[in-house]
């Protein structure tokens, strides 16, 4: 999965919110019961992790810098199933320092989501252009089993 000139970075952890249900009860094996995704430009979300996939689960996709130079991004996660990112519910978000100043669009990065066996969501990214590996981001809202 690839996009092109969407401003997406860093994370922020969410604390004090109530945990997110994200299992389909009816389902024997834990599955995600609704789409987990990214915000990206124009208020939209993108599904990393579509509704119906067994946990554990993990997913990535490519996205570049929005403008000439940029050297930070924020990176917000959601859960739900709508398009609008304002329908959806916020489980964490950050922001990612340090890319590599460059030229809108020549800057790649790799945004994976993932999600395991206890119900932590966690982003993981890495500037592929610079080969840079950022650390992980493990949110405190868990999905319920």
């Amino acid at each position: 999965m690839r996009l092109t000139g969407y401003n997406v970075a860093a994370v922020h952890v969410v604390s004090d919110t109530p945990t997110v249900w994200l299992r389909d009860r009816s389902a024997p094996a834990a599955t995600l019961s609704s789409d987990v995704g990214i915000a990206v430009s124009l208020g939209e979300t993108l599904a990393v992790l579509q509704r119906g996939t067994t946990i554990p689960a993990t997913n990535s996709c490519i996205v570049t810098t929005s403008e000439d130079y940029q050297m930070d991004m924020h990176v917000q996660v959601f859960y739900g199933d709508y398009c609008q990112t304002e329908k959806n519910t916020l489980i964490g978000e950050t922001v990612l320092t340090r890319i590599s100043p460059r030229k809108k669009g020549e800057v790649e990065l790799e945004l994976e989501l993932s999600v395991d066996v206890q119900g932590s969501v966690t982003l993981r990214a890495k500037d592929i252009t610079s080969k840079k590996p950022w650390k992980d981001y493990t949110f405190r809202r868990r999905i319920r089993k």
